[in-house]
C-alpha cells in the first residue's frame, strides 16, 4: 500500500511520468470541446497542470525541466523543419508584402507591452514579457523568456529548478492572456470583414485570377509551322526558353513520341507542350500558330506516370544530370512539391518526395523507376539522423554568448530560437546540400504536438501554486494588459493593409492568423470564409517568421528589463 501511495501522491520518477500523462489526457480530451468550431486545444493541458499543482500534487522539479525544455526543443525543430523547404519561397508572389505587415504587428506589440511596463510599474517587464507571449498565443515565447529571464539572472536557466516561483509569475500572465489573445484575433477579423463590408465571392475571384496568372501550367498543342524550328532539335529552340516549356511528346503521322537528342522538328509537327499559362503566348510565336485544328486530343500511344523520389541516391541531382530523355527515352513534364506543381526544367535539382510525372515507353518508365526509388513504403520510415545532429548544431547555436552592455551574465539564442533556425536552414538548404530531411506529414506532426504536449504539461504542473495568488491580485488587469496587446496592434495593421497597400481580405486573415500563430484561428478564418488555400498561403508564408521573431522579441525584452 505504501508503494502505491507513493506512486499517486508521492514525487519519484514514476508518479511523475504517471501525472505528467494524466494531465496531458485530461488536456487532450478537454480540447475535443468546441463552442461554434473554437476549441482551445491543447491549451487546456496547460490549465489542467495548473489546477494540479495548484492543488498540491507535484512532480520531480528536475524531472519537469528537462521535459520542458525537451518538449520545447521537439516542437520548434518539427516546425521548423515542416516550413523550411517552402520558407524562402514564401515572400515571393505577395508573400513580401504580407510579411512586411507582420513585421509591423510584432514591432507594435512589443511597443504597446513596453508602453504598459512604463505607465504601470508594480508589473515589471517580465511578467507583461509573459502576458505578452499569451496574448500573442507564442509558447514556444514563453519558455523563451523564462530561459533568458533566469539566464541574465543567475548565468544559467537550470536554476529554474531551485527557484520555481520566479518564473511562475510569467506563465501565469502567459495563461491568463492566451484565450483572448486567441478570441481576440477572430474578433478582428469579424469586425474587419463589417468594416471593409468585404463581398467574399468577389475577393475570391480576384484571388483566382491572381493566381492563375500567375502559375497555373497548362498543356497545349501546338502545330510547326515557324520555318526557323523546322530541322531543329527541340531542345535547341527551348534552350533560351529554359525551364519555361516541356515537351512531353511529338505527334507525328499519327504516332506520339517522346522527345530525344536525335529528334529533329518537321513542319506539320504536332508538339504537346507543358508550360504556365501566361507563357503560351510565346510558346506560339517560337512553333506557330495554334489553330483550332491542333487543340484535340492526342494519340494515347505513349505511357504516363507518376513516380516518386525515394532513393537518397538522386536527392540534389538536377534532371539534366540524369539524361533521361537520352538513357530511358522519358520526360518528364511536371513535378509536385509539398502539394505544388511545376514544371520541370532541366536545372530543377530533386528532392526526396517530390512526385514526377513521365511520359515515355513503358521500359523506360521502369527503368527510371528503379533509378527513383518510386517506394512509398520507404518515405514512410522516420528519417531521423538529420533531426538529432541538427538538434545537437541548434543547441550549439543556441548556447552561443552574446554581451550587450553592463548585462553581468551573456544573452543567448537559446534552447528554442536556436533549434528553430537550423531546422529552417535543413529544411530549405538540406536537399541542396544532398542531405535528406524528408518525414512524412505524419512523423513530423507527431514530433510537433508531442513536444507541445509535453512543454504545456511542464509549464503548467511547475506554476500552479503562484497561478490562484497571482489571478486574485492582479487576474482582471492581466486580462485586460492581455486583450489591449492583442488587439490594438493586429487592428491597425489590418486597416492599413487595406487601404493603405490595398491587401486582398483573404490574405489579410491568413497574414493576421500567421502572426497569432495559431491554428485555431486559422480555422477559424477558414471556416467562416471559404478553405480555398489563399488563408493558408498568407499563413504559411508569415507562420515561421513570425515564431522566430516573437521568440527573438521577448528575449530582448528581458534582455531591455537587466540594461
Amino acid at each position: 500500500m505504501t508503494a502505491m501511495y507513493d506512486f499517486f501522491f508521492g514525487s519519484g520518477t514514476g508518479h511523475s511520468f504517471m501525472l505528467l500523462s494524466l494531465v496531458i489526457g485530461l488536456g487532450l480530451l478537454l480540447g475535443k470541446i468546441q463552442f461554434k468550431g473554437i476549441s482551445l486545444g491543447a491549451m487546456w493541458i496547460l490549465y489542467i497542470g495548473l489546477l494540479f499543482s495548484g492543488l498540491g500534487m507535484h512532480a520531480d522539479p528536475n524531472l519537469l525541466h528537462f521535459i520542458k525544455e525537451f518538449g520545447l526543443i521537439l516542437f520548434v525543430f518539427s516546425i521548423g523543419l515542416q516550413v523550411g523547404p517552402g520558407f524562402v519561397n514564401s515572400f515571393r508572389k505577395g508573400g513580401l508584402g504580407t510579411s512586411l505587415v507582420a513585421v509591423g504587428i510584432i514591432l507594435l506589440t512589443v511597443l504597446t507591452t513596453l508602453l504598459f511596463s512604463w505607465l504601470t510599474p508594480e508589473d515589471d517587464l517580465p511578467t507583461l514579457s509573459g502576458i505578452m507571449t499569451g496574448a500573442v498565443t507564442c509558447t514556444p515565447g514563453l519558455a523563451a523568456v523564462q530561459q533568458t529571464y533566469y539566464d541574465l539572472s543567475f548565468g544559467t536557466f537550470l536554476s529554474e529548478t531551485d527557484l520555481t516561483g520566479l518564473g511562475a509569475s510569467i506563465a501565469s500572465g502567459y495563461a491568463l492572456a492566451y484565450p483572448i489573445g486567441m478570441l481576440g484575433v477572430m474578433l478582428v477579423l469579424v469586425c474587419l470583414e463589417k468594416l471593409f463590408r468585404v463581398d467574399i465571392s468577389a475577393e475570391k475571384a480576384r484571388m483566382d485570377d491572381l493566381v492563375r496568372s500567375d502559375d497555373d501550367t497548362a498543356e497545349v498543342t501546338l502545330t510547326v509551322c515557324n520555318p526557323a524550328v523546322i530541322g531543329k532539335r527541340p531542345s535547341d529552340v527551348l534552350r533560351p526558353f529554359e525551364g519555361t516549356f516541356v515537351v512531353r511528346q511529338i505527334v507525328r503521322g499519327g504516332t506520339a513520341f517522346p522527345t530525344d537528342r536525335s529528334t529533329l522538328l518537321e513542319e506539320g509537327d504536332r508538339l504537346v507542350l507543358v508550360a504556365p499559362e501566361k507563357d503560351i503566348p510565346t510558346a506560339r510565336m517560337v512553333f506557330g500558330a495554334m489553330a483550332a485544328e491542333d487543340v484535340e486530343d492526342v494519340p494515347a500511344n505513349q505511357p504516363t506516370s507518376r513516380l516518386i523520389v525515394s532513393s537518397s541516391k538522386v536527392e540534389g541531382k538536377r534532371l539534366k544530370d540524369l539524361r533521361l530523355p537520352e538513357q530511358y527515352g522519358v520526360t518528364v513534364t511536371t513535378v509536385l512539391r509539398s502539394n505544388v506543381e511545376i514544371v520541370a526544367n532541366r536545372n530543377l535539382a530533386l528532392q526526396v518526395g517530390d512526385t514526377l510525372a513521365v511520359v515515355g515507353p513503358q521500359d523506360g518508365i521502369d527503368a527510371l523507376s528503379t533509378l527513383l526509388g518510386n517506394s512509398a513504403r520507404n518515405l514512410e520510415k522516420p528519417n531521423l539522423l538529420p533531426i538529432f545532429l541538427g538538434i545537437v548544431l541548434g543547441l550549439t547555436l543556441g548556447y552561443i554568448p552574446l554581451r550587450f552592455g553592463n548585462i553581468p551574465h551573456p544573452f543567448r539564442l537559446g534552447l528554442a530560437a536556436g533549434p528553430f533556425i537550423v531546422a529552417l536552414l535543413l529544411g530549405y538548404f538540406g536537399p541542396k546540400w544532398k542531405i535528406t530531411t524528408y518525414n512524412t506529414y505524419s512523423a513530423t506532426s507527431m514530433l510537433r504536438e508531442l513536444g507541445l504536449c509535453l512543454l504545456m504539461a511542464a509549464i503548467g504542473l511547475s506554476s500552479g501554486e503562484a497561478f490562484v495568488s497571482s489571478f486574485l491580485q492582479n487576474g482582471w488587469q492581466w486580462i485586460l494588459y492581455g486583450a489591449a496587446i492583442t488587439i490594438i496592434p493586429v487592428l491597425v495593421a489590418g486597416l492599413v493593409a487595406r487601404w493603405v497597400f490595398k491587401m486582398n481580405f483573404y490574405m489579410i486573415c491568413g497574414m493576421l492568423s500567421g502572426v497569432a500563430t495559431n491554428p485555431q484561428v486559422l480555422r477559424f478564418a477558414q471556416t467562416r470564409y471559404g478553405k480555398y488555400g489563399y488563408i493558408s498561403y498568407a499563413y504559411s508564408a508569415v507562420y515561421p517568421m513570425a515564431m522566430f521573431l516573437w521568440i527573438v522579441a521577448a528575449q530582448l525584452m528581458i534582455t531591455f528589463y537587466f540594461l
